[in-house]
């Protein structure tokens, strides 16, 4: 009798775990569905969203990507922030293989765009891949310095972003020279963003309202 009641709750207790099982496979299943199929997120008209990627150098054959940013830019309050982005949300906990998500004809995959914009909640409209050297370079300009910070050591994003806020901060000139750059980097700086969009950003930062310009660069 013992024998016959250790059999039936064993056999009860695999039913169940197997009914759990199954339960947990599909409400998984559900989810990922869910998040494929999700509605856009909607653009809003009083801001811009900028995904950066940092590289180390875009001459390698297999570039790395070092770090990834948003540069959320308000219009009504004329205000830049730089937030950066954990690779924790991304697949597998780290950021993706830069041969992977940039393609023939050098752009971003909109592939990994609507990936980015799944896992960070964030509808991006246009992106920035900056390099080693573009790195450097916006940090000679921050510093108004023909030989800004070239030691030789690698140059934290974080860093020559906070230069680049603490020059342009209340200075809509400053931020037209900045817009300008891009055109000075042709190597070691892409974006989907054109030059004419970029100086109606700089445009439509100036009609908002006469508060100063303010640029910040968040912890994480």
């Amino acid at each position: 009798m013992g024998k016959r009641i250790g059999m039936l709750i064993f056999l009860v207790f695999f039913i169940c775990a197997f009914l759990g099982y199954l339960t947990n496979r599909y409400i998984t299943n559900a989810s990922n569905k869910s998040q494929l199929t999700a509605t856009p997120l909607p653009t809003l008209p009083n801001q811009r969203n900028l995904l950066i990627l940092v590289i180390n150098d875009f001459a390698l054959s297999s570039p790395e990507v070092k770090d990834l940013w948003a540069l959320i830019i308000y219009y009504p309050q004329r205000k830049l922030i730089f937030q950066p982005l954990s690779p924790t949300p991304l697949p597998d906990h780290k950021f993706p293989k830069f041969t992977q998500i940039w393609d023939v004809e050098n752009k971003l995959s909109s592939l990994f765009m609507d990936q980015a914009t799944r896992v960070y909640q964030i509808p991006w409209q246009d992106y920035l891949v900056l390099d080693s050297t573009a790195l450097r370079q916006l940090s000679q300009w921050s510093l108004n310095s023909d030989q800004g910070t070239d030691t030789g050591q690698e140059l934290a994003a974080r860093d020559v972003f906070t230069q680049i806020c603490q020059r342009i901060q209340g200075s809509g000139e400053a931020l037209s020279n900045l817009i300008e750059q891009q055109i000075h980097l042709p190597d070691h700086f892409h974006s989907s963003l054109s030059l004419e969009t970029a100086l109606e950003i700089r445009h439509r930062l100036d009609l908002e309202n006469n508060n100063p310009l303010e640029c910040v660069v968040f912890q994480p």
